[in-house]
């Protein structure tokens, strides 16, 4: 079943109360958390809504939710402010309806995309302590393979290499993208913490797909 941006929030939004809830029963366990002057590295589970997008020559075209995955590499000037990092991956399955240019008849495609985000990042912390909320702005670039074939490809490697390799051409776009977002940050100690969050995300693409995210994240400071 494919839920609407708005589900897709609700569901994030969950995720946040469960996590300040859960970091509330150990507020006591760490009196604040030390995270001036520290890097960190995570790893994040990403849910990502799906979206209907009208575009240019395609009468319509459904993207499906879809779960992927991350990693993050921040730096804290300050136990406030984060700049780093992310780094995103997912396959979500779409359904397009393409008008043949030729024909002019309507033809149904369904397959699964690649999708790959890199966004620069800038997180603020509103409390010094352990658990905090936090909000997040940041750009960068998404590249979108739609693993469709459009032409081949080849290489030959001349006398050392006498033979030749056919390698494939898809329709693909890598476009600015930019997002927002709010969270919940829990120190659980002074190496471990754990994040979750809602992200809007904006892409400068055909279509101007804005994907909403669900995100939860589990790192370590060193």
């Amino acid at each position: 079943m494919k839920l609407s941006p708005v589900q897709t929030g609700a569901i994030a939004t969950l995720w946040v109360t469960l996590m300040a809830a859960s970091a509330g029963q150990a507020a006591v366990v760490k009196v604040a958390g030390e995270r001036s002057g520290h890097w960190e590295a995570s790893f994040m589970l990403n849910y990502v809504g799906g979206e209907d997008l009208d575009i240019d020559d395609l009468t319509d075209s459904d993207i499906d939710n879809s779960l992927g995955w991350g990693l993050g590499f921040h730096y804290n000037f300050d136990n406030h402010w984060n700049l780093g990092f992310d780094m995103a991956f997912n396959n979500p399955d779409y359904d397009v309806d393409v008008i043949d240019p030729e024909t002019g008849e309507l033809a149904n495609i369904s397959h699964s995309a690649s999708r790959f985000d890199g966004q620069v990042n800038v997180q603020y912390n509103f409390l010094e302590g352990n658990i905090t909320p936090y909000v997040q702005a940041g750009l960068g670039w998404t590249y979108m393979d739609s693993n469709i074939v459009k032409s081949l490809s080849y290489y030959c490697g001349g006398f050392y290499y006498p033979y030749c390799a056919a390698y494939a051409n898809t329709f693909d776009d890598t476009s600015f993208s930019y997002n927002i977002g709010v969270g919940m940050r829990w120190d659980i100690n002074e190496t471990v913490f754990l994040k979750a969050a809602f992200i809007q995300q904006w892409i400068d693409s055909d279509g101007s797909p804005a994907p909403q995210t669900g995100r939860v994240e589990v790192g370590f400071l060193y």
